[in-house]
């Protein structure tokens, strides 16, 4: 019964998975985050949290792609705290078989952050380890199984830097869009 089913399986990924050739596409990745909580203490009220950011860019001959966009980050706590700035990203695909890449990406963004407190943050991220697969003419399904980011932020009240890897037995999972 295995047999079958794992049969059954593949042959309707095959009927279903069809790629279109990478080089000319262009690319829209978007990230909404919404973070709303409300404590039940003297000190703090609520904690809201909002971040946004989307890059676009073109994957070339060579297949690989630059996506400029923009972030915005909000925070809400006992004040507004808002974050704006540019956003890049830089990727590669490399095929290890048809329709699998093997995609490692670096990126950054420079936030200017305004409200009751102003300073400047520089993020940087990169995944070394991100595999796609190209299931049907626009989308591409991806899996990231470790990464490495950077923060440093400076302001009126602190500095802080922050370096954070991983490479996790755990993976992340997301879709890509692709459009000519």
């Amino acid at each position: 019964m295995k047999k079958y089913t794992l049969l059954l399986i593949t042959f309707l990924i095959c009927q279903f998975s069809y790629g279109q050739d990478l080089p000319g596409s262009k690319i829209i990745n978007a990230n909404l985050n919404i973070n709303l909580t409300t404590l039940n203490s003297d000190y703090i009220n609520n904690y809201n949290q909002v971040q946004a950011s989307i890059l676009y860019g073109k994957v070339k001959e060579n297949n690989k792609y630059l996506a400029f966009g923009g972030t915005f980050n909000y925070l809400n706590q006992s004040n507004g705290q808002y974050e704006i700035g540019p956003a890049v990203q830089f990727g590669k695909f490399l095929p290890i078989i048809e329709k699998l890449y093997l995609a490692p990406y670096i990126g950054g963004s420079v936030l200017v952050q305004a409200g009751n407190v102003s300073g400047l943050s520089v993020q940087a991220s990169a995944s070394p380890l991100r595999f796609m697969y190209h299931l049907k003419t626009h989308f591409l399904l991806t899996a990231s199984f470790g990464s490495a980011n950077m923060n440093f932020q400076t302001n009126d009240l602190y500095t802080a830097f922050n370096l954070n890897a991983a490479l996790s037995n755990n993976a992340a999972f997301g879709v890509f869009y692709t459009f000519k």
